[in-house]
């Protein structure tokens, strides 16, 4: 009950927020306690899922971690001994291209995140005060418009407060796919997606530990 009393619009006047001030501390540990819970969730949700996304956007072998059952990197093609083969652009980074691997950290990725759910939020406040303004000035309308706008209100609140939580999934998504057709271009890998392209890589050695062949080698 008390989220969908959040969720309509504050007819309020500021002089009880004043008179009341337990109001605003609630939702300010609300906010903490949630902006604490999504840097954890970002954190996580990159430990889990950066190395599937690593094998699925470049089709290089990586998979999960093998704390969840994987076998992480151990069979992706940077540690293939064919030197003519095509190397993951993220996992050879810190060797070869070393100024490019703060683009992929987790640092980088996991304050996107948390920007994305901040942003979103702003977002909402926003749409939150327009609300408000304009619930004010059509205060004279019937009550059975005012039922229908409170409804309407209420649902455009409720998917505000989703979009807000996905916000650091879909920029995970996105910060993945954009920045591995990035490195893809930039090195002449052959990989992307499920496409697969002519091998303009730069021939390397591999890294350890060096395992049998375990790609194809694009021509």
């Amino acid at each position: 009950m008390e989220d969908l009393e959040e969720l309509l619009p504050n007819t309020t006047s500021p002089s009880n927020n004043i008179a009341n001030p337990s109001c605003c501390n609630n939702k300010k540990v609300r906010l903490a306690v949630e902006g604490c819970s999504i840097v954890a969730s970002s954190l996580l949700f990159f430990e889990v899922f950066h190395n599937p996304m690593c094998g699925l956007v470049f089709n290089c072998g990586c998979s999960f971690n093998p704390w969840l059952g994987g076998t992480g990197w151990q069979y992706c093609n940077v540690h293939n001994p064919n030197l003519s083969s095509p190397r993951c652009p993220w996992c050879i980074s810190p060797r070869d291209t070393p100024s490019w691997t703060w683009a992929t950290g987790k640092t980088f990725v996991v304050i996107g995140m948390v920007g994305a759910w901040l942003l979103v939020g702003w977002y909402i406040k926003k749409m939150k005060t327009k609300i408000a303004s304009s619930s004010s000035s059509s205060s004279s309308s019937s009550s059975i418009n005012t039922s229908s706008e409170s409804y309407l209100i209420l649902h455009e609140r409720k998917a505000c407060h989703i979009r807000r939580r996905i916000a650091p999934i879909c920029w995970f998504v996105f910060h993945h796919v954009v920045s591995a057709l990035i490195f893809a271009l930039a090195t002449g890998y052959p990989y992307f997606l499920f496409f697969t392209f002519a091998n303009h890589q730069r021939k390397s050695a591999p890294l350890a530990p060096v395992l049998p062949n375990v790609t194809t080698v694009a021509a």
